[in-house]
């Protein structure tokens, strides 16, 4: 800017613009903080007055008056929620007028500055000018006074006409005092020349650059608060659309989808029934109305003979060699088949007719009850599983446990908690037993797609607590939930001694934050009873230490395939170890963890069946060990190095022609349990 003509008022219109458009952002922020502010009031207000209200007409409304007090909550939260948002949109708009009045005092004051310079230089050429038309006019007046005293003639005004000729010594002393005039002239019109080139030296070289660069400091000042005060109201605005996303579902079961599902009408009708009893007596029948009504339901239960709805568990366990029902296999499968993924499954409900439709092909015995028709609404097969839970004589959970489930689930304290349950299960008939661990395996493998289809524990034990205990019982969500988070502990050691020796493959990948705490144990205590797996899978299981690795792969012999990544406290100590214990390994993927080069040149040095190594982001690594990797395992054929900054030199072109895409090939292993006969 310095070099360009015009740059510094170019500048100077710059830094105004970015004052004004600050001012301009300001007063938008200002306006929708208004807009935020009157909205959010107006919600709470109104919210308040209408729970108010429908408390003093609705006293006695059943589950219906809960969720809509409930969902009246909710809305008078998203107010306050939006107050707060306009509480910091005005505190962005203050700091940006704040700002703009800053940069423009700044902006004044430099550009004073800048005009000052530009005024002493303007001065010294005035000067200059000044001096060389002196110079100019005592050099004219001196050639002259040679030439009067070299009797040249010259052209005389009027004036001169009678004036008498001067003498020779009068000529001499006037071309003397001219010649003195011009050296006079001369001298001070080269001094003034010189200080002028300082002045314009000084203004260009040293002035005019550092005003230059305290205008544009003030003008990247301006820039980087006004990007940061936008990327604060992207925050909080993200933050507020959030919370509104929030409201209308979240985990906890407080959303307004989660609570529009605990509108019960049957037991609100059921209670509705009983205060009109107890308000007025019962119509006392007559007897031949009574033995008609007999009649009638003796006729009836003759034609409703059921095979799955209604019956206890003891009498259907009879018919399956694993003691699970063989109705809860099949609805499972097919949601683990199909819908894994579906938003809101079990939660939302299905349509009546098809629920019935598929629930009288369970009762007559067919066998193909769930066919391609109703799999277009996974939610009839989701339905028609709740409906047989609600229908069991006895529940999941049966009458007679229910007061050691209930204080099991008000235990304070998770283990002493999770003994409890424990207890609890193991004192359940084989039947119940049997059918609460197989619900709560598939419960689990549903839950685990929860970012997916956003059915999380807490509303995936909303759904079932009403359905797996009887409504007169208490607390049947918090024992729901209980039994979903406790799922390791619960069944780990009673699933593995059956089948342990038959697990191939174990995906633990992406575990909820809260679990990752148990999971190291878990996996000490687990490996011992799965010598025969093959995949490993601990994608993000960022809490996995190196001594539970160490632990569980010196059972693991014959592991194929380990996947790390993301394991951020996984480094060569634990490598070293895996690759002496699992001579076998194919695939490893690392990235991320903090493994060097060591591990990388004993992987090439030990296993010799090593086709795959995938460590984006190991940072430590560098050339030596890839160099080992690539000559001495001669059966690599993919490494993905990317993010990998310190490999240097001809190394750094493997990076592009050797990367792949990001996508593990898990899927094609068909089960986590093998068949005995494989």
């Amino acid at each position: 800017m310095a070099e360009l003509e015009g740059g510094l008022q170019a500048l100077l219109e710059k830094v105004k613009n970015n004052t004004q458009m600050t001012r301009d952002i300001a007063a938008f922020l200002k306006k929708r903080a208004f807009l935020e502010e009157s909205y959010g009031r107006d919600m709470v207000k109104i919210a308040q007055t209408s729970a108010e209200t429908f408390d003093k007409s609705h006293p006695k409304s059943g589950t219906f008056g809960d969720v809509w007090i409930s969902i009246l909550k909710v809305h008078e939260n998203i107010g306050s929620q939006r107050i707060r948002f306009a509480n910091s949109i005005t505190e962005s708009a203050e700091d940006l007028l704040t700002l703009s009045k800053h940069i423009e005092k700044d902006r004044k004051k430099i550009k004073d500055a800048g005009l000052h310079y530009e005024k002493q230089v303007q001065e010294a050429d005035l000067q200059l000018e000044k001096s060389k038309q002196k110079f100019e006019s005592t050099n004219e007046e001196w050639g002259k006074a040679v030439s009067q005293k070299n009797q040249e003639p010259s052209q005389n005004t009027k004036k001169n006409l009678f004036r008498s000729s001067r003498t020779a010594a009068q000529l001499d002393r006037n071309e003397n005092d001219c010649r003195h005039k011009m050296d006079a002239a001369d001298s001070q019109y080269k001094l003034q020349q010189k200080k002028t080139v300082q002045a314009h030296a000084e203004y260009y070289e040293t002035h005019l650059p550092k005003v230059l660069s305290e205008l544009k400091a003030v003008d990247d000042e301006c820039s980087v608060a006004l990007r940061y005060q936008l990327a604060s109201y992207a925050y909080t605005f993200e933050q507020a659309l959030t919370e509104d996303g929030l409201a209308l579902d979240n985990d906890q079961g407080k959303g307004l989808r989660s609570l529009i599902n605990k509108i019960d009408k049957d037991s609100d009708w059921i209670e509705f029934v009983r205060l009109c009893s107890d308000r007025s007596g019962r119509i006392q029948k007559n007897d031949y109305l009574a033995q008609d009504h007999n009649s009638k339901m003796s006729v009836s239960n003759s034609y409703t003979n059921p095979r799955v709805f209604g019956v206890s568990l003891e009498k259907l366990a009879e018919t399956s060699p694993d003691m699970v029902p063989d109705i809860l296999k099949r609805c499972a499968t097919v949601v683990e088949e199909y819908a894994l993924n579906s938003v809101g499954i079990y939660r939302i409900s299905g349509i009546g007719s098809k629920i019935q439709k598929i629930k009288m092909k369970f009762e007559n015995g067919d066998p193909n009850p769930i066919s391609e028709e109703d799999l277009s609404d996974i939610n009839n097969v989701t339905g028609v599983l709740k409906l047989w839970f609600r229908e069991l004589p006895n529940p999941l959970f049966p009458r007679s446990s229910y007061q050691q489930f209930l204080d099991a689930a008000k235990l304070p304290d998770d283990r002493a908690r999770l003994i409890a349950l424990h207890t609890a299960i193991n004192d359940l008939s084989d039947a119940h037993y049997a059918t609460l661990k197989y619900l709560m395996c598939h419960l689990y493998k549903v839950q685990s797609y929860q970012r997916f289809n956003k059915m999380g524990a807490a509303n995936l034990a909303t759904i079932f607590g009403l359905t797996l205990m009887s409504n007169e019982a208490g607390s049947q969500t918090q024992i729901a939930e209980s039994q979903l988070q406790a799922k390791f502990e619960l069944f780990t050691s009673q699933l593995t001694e059956q089948t342990g020796s038959l697990v191939r493959q174990l995906d633990l990948h992406m575990l909820p934050h809260r679990w990752e705490a148990k999971m190291n144990k878990s996996l000490i205590r687990l490996a011992p009873k799965i010598p025969n797996l093959q995949l490993l899978n601990l994608d993000l299981c960022s809490q996995l230490t190196n001594k539970s690795l160490i632990q569980l792969t010196k059972h693991l012999y014959d592991l194929r395939i380990l996947c790390i990544d993301q394991c951020t406290l996984i480094n060569d100590e634990a490598i070293e170890a895996l690759i002496h214990c699992c001579p076998r390994i194919q695939e490893i993927y690392l990235g991320s963890t903090h493994i060097t080069d060591t591990s990388l040149i004993l992987m090439a040095r030990h296993l010799k069946s090593l086709t795959r190594v995938h460590m984006p982001g190991c940072e430590k690594i560098s050339e030596v060990g890839l160099r080992a990797l690539t000559e001495e395992c001669k059966t690599l054929k993919h490494f993905d190095i990317k993010d990998c900054y310190n490999i240097v030199g001809d190394f750094r072109q493997l990076i592009s022609d050797n990367e792949y895409e990001d996508e593990y090939e898990f899927d094609e292993y068909e089960s986590v349990y093998e068949s005995e006969e494989d």
